[in-house]
């Protein structure tokens, strides 16, 4: 499994991709539990600066909802994703969700960047499953407000032929070689 070389895989499985690599908050230090002060290095005598924190911490460490803004770190995202798979062999990505609305429905999309894959414009959770020894493929389980119990996903990486060949396969075939990855 090609992420093995960059993460445990174990402690890899409980990140949520979507929501916790790269997601930071940051909030008054005021707003921070006392229990925490020491944790965030905050000078009793200073409470007016400024405390960032990821997702991890946030229902720990702050009193309450008072968010001043959260940001992402676009380099650290990518950094992450990048040790996911061997992205830098392919030029063109096939992503497979299966049984992936409130009707079961299954669907793909072919993109010409890797970082896109793993983009979605709705509220998603997504967690990584498995991959190939090589790299080519990820398997990712994503959970939605239509399918709250999760389904798969995968993301390859297609060589130009493989890519010239889809072009002329229908749907159910296509969801078909997706599948073989899983």
């Amino acid at each position: 499994m090609y992420a093995k070389k960059y993460f445990d895989i174990k402690e890899l499985k409980k990140i949520n991709i979507q929501q916790e690599v790269g997601v930071y908050y940051r909030t008054g230090a005021n707003n921070i539990k006392k229990e925490y002060y020491n944790y965030f290095d905050i000078d009793t005598d200073d409470m007016e600066h400024f405390v960032t924190f990821t997702s991890n911490d946030f229902d720990k460490v702050i009193n309450d909802y008072e968010i001043e803004y959260a940001f992402t770190d676009e380099e650290e995202i990518n950094e992450f994703v990048e040790n996911l798979m061997n992205y830098k062999k392919y030029s063109h990505y096939l992503v497979v969700l299966f049984n992936a609305t409130w009707t079961g429905s299954s669907g793909y999309k072919i993109f010409d960047n890797y970082f896109d894959t793993f983009y979605r414009d709705y509220d998603v959770t997504m967690y990584y499953k498995n991959g190939t020894k090589g790299g080519k493929a990820i398997t990712l389980t994503e959970y939605s407000h239509d399918v709250p119990m999760g389904h798969n996903s995968v993301i390859i990486g297609l060589t130009e032929n493989e890519y010239n060949k889809l072009e002329n396969k229908d749907i159910e075939e296509i969801i078909a070689f997706g599948r073989k990855f899983i």
